[in-house]
């Protein structure tokens, strides 16, 4: 990934998976993605949401995702992204992933502190 790509995203590592899950929670467009991103700490609120469509629209080349339109209240149609089988899967792989870094995080602040 571009390292410009990723200005404003708190945690790299959590942007593709954080996405997944907060879909496979419930199907949503990518600005209240943009907001729940931002609010869990994935992203700093004043972050260019490009890379969130961007990677909405890869989600949806590779099947992970697929979308609907949906009537906007005020403004146009937006699409709506849910996560399809495909997706179900990758976040189960990514969720294994998240559960051996966890190890590895817990390893290493534990490491530290004996260490201070």
């Amino acid at each position: 990934m571009d390292p410009r790509a990723t200005k404003g995203i708190i945690i790299p590592p959590l942007f593709i998976p954080s996405i997944l899950l907060l879909l496979k929670e419930e199907p949503t467009h990518g600005y209240a993605l943009m907001k729940k991103l931002s609010q869990l700490g994935v992203v700093s609120p004043d972050m260019d949401p490009s890379p969130i469509y961007k990677t909405l629209r890869w989600f949806e080349e590779i099947g992970l995702a697929v979308s609907e339109s949906e009537r906007g209240e005020r403004g146009p149609d937006r699409k709506v992204y849910r996560v399809t089988e495909a997706g179900d899967e990758s976040l189960a792989f990514f969720a294994s992933r998240v559960e051996e870094a966890g190890k590895i995080i817990a390893w290493f602040q534990r490491k530290y502190e004996e260490l201070r």
